[in-house]
Formats: structure tokens, sequence, C-alpha cells
């Protein structure tokens, strides 16, 4: 499923995938998790949050 705000969109699935897309910035964030080992863990949202700012320029 596709989440749409103002000026992008970003996806998310199972086990902590992301990808986030801002056309007007022409940027594409992708994170990934090792889904397949059983100690992985995801980012929490507010650190990748934080990595989208500071990727943006806006930290």
């Amino acid at each position: 499923m596709w989440w749409v705000e103002e000026g992008s969109f970003s996806a998310f699935g199972i086990g902590g995938h992301r990808i986030m897309v801002v056309p007007g910035e022409n940027l594409v964030i992708v994170h990934r998790v090792a889904t397949e080992t059983p100690d992985s863990t995801a980012v929490r949202d507010a650190d990748l949050q934080r990595l989208c700012r500071m990727i943006r320029g806006q930290a």
C-alpha cells in the first residue's frame, strides 16, 4: 500500500522495509531489513524520520 502526502509518497513492507519518494527533490530513499535472519531489527520510526530530514538538509 502506498501512502501519499503533499509532495511525496511512501510504502511500507513486511519486517520494516520502506521506500520513500520525493519527486520534487529528485529523491528516493530505500530502507531494507535482513528479514531472513532471526535477529534482524528494523530502524525505529523516529530514527528513520531523522535520517530522512538529514538527507533532505532539514536537520
